[in-house]
């Protein structure tokens, strides 16, 4: 199975704004990821809010260093979360991750994959037609899969989101229908086993 490999972490300010870029204009159009996570919209809010840190950070003022920061680190941030989502979209399959800018490199071996999340709650959100679901933080993890199954006698799951933290908000559900969901981690050996389901009704 390739794993993802979002070449991120270590490079230049500008060298992550020209990843983002690269990001934004493969995932355009591109049939094999329809509904990236983050959105294209935030992908390209977020990577411009770089930007512009970036080069008002040029002229050494304190304040504009740590807007700098703070954009980047937000910039991270869904780059990792992008990152769990072509994973798990992609099944492991090497030319489509490659479609998305994206490198790969195989594991051959199953020696490093992580344990399953365990403690897996959900429960009523705090918005309508909301879920917020969270777990046990599982150490190696560099992201979290969350999937859904909106019926409950089937069991049929479907990526529903991707987070890097140990907690999740599904949102646009119907409110009073129960939901149930499933979490893996993402480590540096690929995704771990799926978690034991939980299940909820949407507020």
């Amino acid at each position: 199975m390739a794993l993802v490999n979002m070449d991120f972490n270590g490079r230049t300010v500008p060298e992550k704004i020209a990843k983002g870029r690269l990001f934004i204009t493969k995932l355009t159009g591109n049939i094999d990821f329809p509904t990236p996570n983050p959105s294209l919209v935030e992908l390209i809010d977020n990577t411009n809010g770089l930007e512009i840190a970036y080069n008002a950070s040029q002229d050494g003022g304190k304040s504009s260093k740590q807007t700098l920061k703070n954009a980047e680190d937000r910039l991270d941030g869904q780059i990792s979360i992008l990152g769990a989502y072509i994973q798990a979209t992609s099944l492991g399959n090497e030319s489509k991750i490659l479609s998305t800018g994206a490198l790969v490199r195989k594991d051959s071996t199953p020696l490093g994959v992580l344990p399953a999340p365990t403690d897996v709650l959900a429960k009523i959100g705090d918005m309508e037609g909301t879920v917020d679901v969270k777990w046990k933080k599982v150490v190696g993890a560099k992201s979290y899969v969350v999937e859904i199954a909106t019926d409950l006698a089937t069991a049929n799951w479907a990526y529903v989101g991707a987070s890097t933290s140990a907690k999740f908000t599904a949102t646009g559900l119907t409110t009073g229908k129960k939901y149930m969901f499933r979490v893996a981690a993402l480590g540096a050996a690929g995704l771990s086993p799926q978690s034991d389901p939980a299940i909820s009704m949407a507020a």
